[in-house]
């Protein structure tokens, strides 16, 4: 799992500088820190534990919860699910990580419909990454592979904010994108312990 967050931010910037680029899309919010499920104590005035998608605030040292709100008009987020690994000749090892990308769209303050906004994601969404663009990491990432989407609001909100009440309304979009990142690396090229202090 090395570089993880340098690689969704590499993708985030190739969304930002391509598809969505506009105006109407900042302030956005496209968050370079992996976000994982946190259980939380009801903010609705039950006992049920809510699942909430959070970041890691390393200056902060906290984790923050990523809420849907009128602040931003576009959120994005990723997740990691998955990483698969094969040993290649001379020490070469592929890593395959699996992750999907969560998108919030305030369709109102952007002047678009879900569906526009979910082909801006698509078409925007890098398959390659240029080697210039991360030279300063002892990596290849071979390829950025789009593999599954789920456009239905209802059913990502239930998925990521699992037993909070439905918030959103016609003027939302919440879209879930599923795909992968292939690596390869020398293991024996570098040092693993000057890698960990490398992502920001």
């Amino acid at each position: 799992m090395l570089f993880l967050e340098n690689k969704i931010t590499l993708i985030n910037n190739y969304l930002k500088q391509d598809a969505l680029y506009d105006s109407r899309f900042q302030p956005g919010y496209f968050i370079n820190t992996i976000a994982q499920t946190a259980a939380m104590q009801s903010i609705e005035g039950n006992d049920k534990l809510q699942y909430l998608p959070v970041v890691y605030n390393k200056q902060a040292q906290e984790y923050n919860y990523i809420g849907l709100d009128d602040t931003y008009p576009i959120i994005i987020y990723h997740k990691h699910l998955q990483t698969t690994y094969v040993d290649l000749e001379l020490n070469e090892r592929k890593e395959t990580n699996k992750m999907q990308l969560v998108v919030f769209g305030r369709l109102d303050a952007l002047n678009l419909d879900a569906e526009t906004l979910g082909a801006l994601v698509v078409t925007g969404f890098p398959s390659t990454i240029k080697k210039n663009d991360y030279s300063n990491l002892p990596i290849v990432i071979n390829a950025v592979t789009l593999t599954d989407a789920q456009p239905d609001a209802m059913a990502v909100f239930a998925k990521e904010y699992r037993n909070t009440a439905y918030q959103l309304g016609p003027q939302h979009a919440l879209m879930l994108f599923g795909y992968t990142i292939e690596s390869t690396y020398n293991r024996k090229c570098f040092d693993i312990c000057g890698c960990l202090g490398t992502e920001n």
